[in-house]
């Protein structure tokens, strides 16, 4: 690792510094500006965060909790302290989200001991839209990527505070979410490929990856003793071993995505599969998401393989795609890569001379994502936000509202899963009754899908219902009933 330049190396001038500073609070803006307004709320915003609503409101504990105990505890004392709402949630990771450009600027800072090549980085990645999309929405994935990043940041540093931050963060990503579990060869390979060359070839730095595990393994041994009956339906349910979901359950984009790659693969285990059809598939959508920043850090990984220091960019990148080839086919797992496309994006245009194209290009890659997030951000629009103003005006806070998670999330009312009405998600008055809902909400983004993909027809389950709940509200995307006889 190199020491960071000075600022005379630098040779940023008072127009250059007004320049970067517009490009920071511009950057700052399409990340944070009007949360809950845009973009369209995804299906996965119900999935995550109701499990945590249930938690922080109930007391419930979703087979979710138990995969995923330290996005429940970053995202439940924001909704214990403020409300579980759908803001509240997308707050958090848009702060988040912030936090992820600062460390990335500092893992580019650490790796070539340049502030312009750093501040390039996270200006990047801070206009990289789908990077956007993923921190202006409640995902999982920006908090699971700020443990990712302060641990390639710690692993890259030196001392006892550095060791004991690898140990933390391994334990946090994956008590978190073990999707960039991929990370931890990643580091490992570092290490051994710098073996007695470099401060990290040697075994501490392994070793903090072990003790990181084992302090993970700790904390899922814990979660097993709460409830362990729960624990098992979980991971039974990650691993796609048949167990029963829960009412938080998986967003139709999962269901879309992930069981007709199921049906093609040629292997398949739990989770993974190989299936080159889907693979072709992954590929186009990784060049379509980012085309700019992917050949960046494609060149990057090449150019890495004659330069030590950043080897890891080389290893993050081949790492991150076989482990999302391996996973389903969704656009929010390509997250992990985005901060290593822009570190190596910016590498490539600043290392060298500083010459006039080198600037340029990064300018127009800086403004083409600028404009391409503020636009996309402009024109998106929640179609089921007239539906949801409707009801907000007429349903108290002690109704129930049976409907898909990413609706409820958007509702003041107390949640009722579809989820909770069993493997065909078709709802009974006996059922509605049950859960004691005073209104039922079939949304076309989720309910409706699921209904269709089963073969059954929406109008003919609003029928079945006539006995007991009547429709009060339709439009393009939504149908809402009143229950009637509870």
């Amino acid at each position: 690792m190199t020491e960071p330049s000075s600022p005379a190396h630098l040779g940023i001038g008072r127009r250059e510094t007004v320049v970067l500073a517009i490009a920071a609070v511009l950057t700052v803006a399409i990340r944070v500006l009007f949360p809950t307004v845009t973009p369209t709320v995804s299906a996965d915003e119900g999935t995550w965060p109701l499990g945590v609503k249930l938690w922080t409101d109930t007391g419930q504990l979703t087979p979710n909790f138990f995969t995923t105990p330290f996005y429940h505890l970053t995202v439940g004392i924001p909704f214990a302290l403020f409300g579980s709402t759908l803001f509240v949630a997308r707050t958090v990771s848009a702060v988040l989200g912030l936090l992820n450009l600062y460390l990335t600027y500092r893992i580019a800072e650490r790796l070539f001991g340049d502030r312009r090549t750093a501040i390039g980085a996270a200006l990047l990645l801070g206009t990289c839209y789908p990077g956007v999309l993923v921190d202006r929405k409640a995902f999982i994935e920006p908090i699971q990527i700020s443990w990712m990043l302060g641990l390639v940041l710690f692993y890259l540093s030196t001392g006892r505070r550095a060791l004991l931050g690898v140990v933390g963060c391994t334990a946090g990503l994956l008590l978190t979410k073990a999707n960039a579990v991929f990370m931890l060869p990643v580091l490992g390979l570092t290490s051994i490929l710098d073996w007695r060359r470099s401060p990290l070839g040697d075994w501490r730095h392994l070793a903090a990856l072990a003790g990181g595990v084992v302090v993970a393994a700790g904390g899922y041994g814990i979660a097993y003793l709460v409830d362990p009956q729960t624990f098992l339906a979980g991971w039974s349910q990650k691993l796609m071993l048949g167990a029963t979901r829960g009412p938080d359950g998986p967003g139709s984009d999962v269901a879309a995505a992930v069981e007709p790659a199921r049906r093609q693969a040629l292997i398949s285990l739990g989770r993974f599969r190989v299936n080159p059809y889907v693979w072709d598939a992954k590929l186009r959508q990784l060049t379509a998401s980012e085309p700019f920043l992917l050949v960046g850090g494609a060149l990057a990984a090449v150019k890495a393989w004659w330069s030590r220091p950043a080897r890891v960019l080389m290893l993050w990148l081949a790492g991150g795609l076989l482990f999302f080839f391996l996973q389903g086919q969704l656009d929010n797992h390509l997250a992990v890569l985005y901060p290593m496309m822009a570190v190596g994006t910016a590498w490539v245009l600043f290392d060298g001379p500083k010459e006039v194209w080198r600037s340029a290009a990064a300018a127009m890659i800086f403004v083409l994502g600028a404009g391409r997030s503020t636009g996309n951000l402009v024109v998106s629009k929640e179609p089921t936000r007239p539906a949801i103003r409707w009801l907000t005006a007429r349903a108290t806070a002690d109704e129930v509202v049976l409907a898909a998670p990413r609706v409820l999330m958007m509702l003041p009312s107390k949640p009722a899963s579809m989820f909770s009405l069993g493997d065909d998600f078709v709802p009974s008055c006996s059922g509605v009754r049950a859960v004691g809902a005073r209104w039922i909400v079939f949304d076309d983004r989720e309910w409706m899908s699921y209904l269709r993909r089963a073969g059954v027809e929406v109008q003919s389950v609003v029928d079945s219902l006539a006995p007991c709940a009547a429709q009060v509200y339709q439009d393009r995307v939504v149908r809402i009933l009143e229950v009637t006889n509870r």
